[in-house]
Order: C-alpha cells, then structure tokens, then sequence
C-alpha cells in the first residue's frame, strides 16, 4: 500500500487532532483452499472524513438477469467462460488530483512518532474509503472503452466485442471479471494481455470455480 501510494506517511497536521484521523485495521482471513490473506481496510465510524461532500460512493455490480442470459447464450452456442480476479483493484486506481485525501491512523506494526514528531497517513483508494469504489469504476471504465468494447445499453457492467464470428462479453461486478466467448477465442486471449499489461490481475481462464 505505502509502495502503491495508497498510503503516504505525513506529519500529522497541527490544527487536526487524534480524534479527527480515521481508523485504520488489517483483516486476516484463511480461504477455502489454505491460502491465508490480510486485508487492510479504512474505518469511517469514528474520526472526520473527507471530502464532506462524498456524492457518488458506488463500483456498480452486473445484474443477475444479465448473468443467467449469458449463462443460457453460452450454452447455447457451446462456447466458454473465464475469469480473473483484480489485485488489490482499488488501490490500481488514481486518486483525483481536485480531492483532498482522508488522514489515517499509522497502520497496526509502523512507528507513530519519527524524530519525535508525531505522523499519520493520507489515505487513497483504500478499501473502505467511500469514495474507492467509485475510483476504480471509473479508470475500468475508461480503459474498457478506449480499448475498443462497447458498454451495452441495458447493463453498465457488460461489455462487449464481435469479429467475424468470434464473440466476446464481459462483465465486472466490482473487482471479479468473467467472460463469456467463443472457444478457444483470440478477442479473450488479445484483451487479456492488454489488460494483464495495464492492471495487476489474477487470469483464472476457463479453470473458473466460483464467481462473486
């Protein structure tokens, strides 16, 4: 996260007190398959959080009825389905240079105080920051549609493409992709290193097991 500038370690500012800085905690986990994970997230229970003004918080999900359709069309037409799993994806979009960033409390294992002055952390897209999600859409989004996908009318989250006749859908539902093609489809296997070389990302291909 400090790599990413997700976090950024500054002097705590004078005129803001301990009350007003954001909580910050590190969730551990242990996953189905073994593997373990940590996460950490903001907390915007306590402390002061800005901007004041957060309008629009959301990172929109695909609506059911547009996965059983191409769940049904896929069947159908004997094709494929794939999917990935964007790391850490909130944290892969910019923070808007016009908004100031929340401040943080020093994460559980990071020393407060240095040369005796006590600091805290500007937070960017970190999970839990209201305004994260909503980040990330937008810089998904735009990379969708200058890579060449038209958004369809009827469901934000699906994106779609057709050559000759090979076919490509995909759909996020925040951070989760999944995509429905054609067999053996160069417009999956062309999208995927594009965007493999754009944002750090899981590529599950057709060895899919579950879809959130």
């Amino acid at each position: 996260l400090f790599l990413k500038e997700v976090l950024h370690l500054v002097p705590l500012p004078p005129e803001v007190s301990r009350k007003e800085v954001l909580s910050l905690a590190t969730l551990y986990v242990v996953k189905s398959d073994g593997r373990y994970k940590a996460r950490t997230v903001l907390s915007c229970g306590k402390g002061k959080l800005d901007p004041a003004d957060i309008g629009s918080t959301y990172s929109p999900t695909a609506r059911a009825t547009t996965m059983r359709l191409l769940c049904a069309l896929i069947a159908e037409l004997q094709g494929e389905i794939s999917g990935g799993d964007v790391k850490q994806a909130y944290g892969q979009a910019p923070w808007p240079k016009n908004l100031q960033k929340s401040l943080g409390r020093v994460p559980l294992g990071y020393d407060t105080f240095y040369n005796g002055i006590e600091h805290c952390v500007e937070v960017g897209n970190l999970y839990g920051h209201p305004l994260a999600g909503r980040h990330w859409w937008k810089t998904f989004l735009q990379w969708m549609l200058a890579d060449g996908f038209t958004q369809s009318e009827h469901d934000p989250c699906l994106f779609f493409r057709f050559r000759e006749k090979d076919f490509l859908f995909v759909i996020v539902y925040v951070d989760d992709i999944i995509a429905f093609h054609t067999e053996n489809s160069a417009l999956r296997a062309e999208w995927a290193v594009r965007f493999g070389k754009t944002f750090e990302w899981t590529d599950f291909g057709t060895d899919l097991h579950d879809f959130l």
